[in-house]
């Protein structure tokens, strides 16, 4: 037997041995199965039956529906919410992925593969939610501005300093300069 797709060109082929069964009663089919088929594929099917003897037969096989389900998550993953709120989504079609304040989405959009499978699973791992960076700038914003403060006074107290060290200088050798005169005006 040939699965064919819509312009009837083979996509696989199975040989099945007929059954043997001692009545019609007693006899059960076995299932055929195909593989590997792109979802894409799996629309206006057609399956080609053909026996020793006999004219081939054709039988319209019905078209697959893929679609995803909605992931399920229990309170433990940190998963906050999965939108849309529907069941089940077409191929192509996503699911975006919220957590709880702190954590992140392994993957924040789930894609609804041609398998019918979703692109990843609904996973939220522990992270910053941008805080954390902003807190960690203002703290080395204020360091480097104490340091910048205390280096300026520092070098202002200096700066102060030695001002004030010249004008006591200043002030010494004014008063040598009067007891020098008060000297020559007590000499007789």
């Amino acid at each position: 037997m040939d699965l064919l797709d819509s312009s009837n060109a083979t996509l696989q082929t199975k040989n099945v041995s007929p059954d043997t069964a001692d009545s019609c009663s007693s006899w059960t089919p076995s299932p055929v199965v195909f593989t590997g088929i792109p979802t894409k594929k799996m629309i206006g099917l057609n399956l080609k039956i053909y026996f020793e003897g006999s004219p081939d037969v054709s039988i319209p096989v019905k078209d697959v529906d893929a679609k995803c389900s909605k992931p399920t998550f229990d309170g433990s993953s940190n998963v906050a919410s999965v939108t849309p709120d529907q069941a089940n989504i077409d191929i192509g079609e996503a699911y975006t992925v919220s957590c709880n304040s702190g954590f992140n989405a392994q993957a924040s959009e789930l894609t609804c593969l041609e398998s019918g499978a979703l692109s990843a699973e609904p996973i939220c791992e522990k992270g910053s939610d941008g805080l954390a960076g902003w807190v960690i700038a203002v703290i080395v914003i204020a360091a480097v501005v104490v340091t910048v403060a205390v280096v300026g006074a520092v070098w202002m107290l200096k700066f102060k300093n030695k001002g004030k060290e010249e004008e006591d200088k200043k002030k010494d050798a004014v008063v040598n300069m009067k007891s020098v005169e008060e000297n020559l005006d007590s000499s007789p």
